[in-house]
């Protein structure tokens, strides 16, 4: 199984990467893709080195992910941080406010 994912990967740039266009047209180009692999495949046995290629794939997808968590934490991070300047600006006009009402009381 590996190797036969890794010689498509090798084969069809479209397996390999991240796909953006609609589900619909994903299904039929990689329905397309899996049956010119298989035609391949059968002029062309299966080897070692498409498992080269499917483990170059798995380090690459796992890389993606990791870039999407860390920037998701990024945001979150930075939100936090909008979040705790706010509390903070708002606790000191408040703080303000109470003792500006006491020296101005008679």
């Amino acid at each position: 199984m590996k190797q036969y994912l890794g010689r498509l990967i090798k084969l069809w740039g479209i397996c390999a990467g991240k796909f953006t266009w609609d589900e619909a047209t994903y299904d039929m180009y990689v329905q397309a893709c899996a049956a010119l692999t298989n035609i391949h495949i059968q002029l062309n046995p299966l080897e070692d080195s498409d498992n080269f290629w499917h483990s170059n794939y798995l380090k690459m997808i796992r890389s993606i992910g990791e870039q999407i968590i860390k920037a998701k934490r990024e945001i979150e991070e930075q939100s936090r941080a909008r979040c705790d300047a706010r509390t903070f600006r708002s606790f000191i006009l408040k703080y303000h406010e109470s003792n500006l009402r006491q020296f101005n009381t008679p």
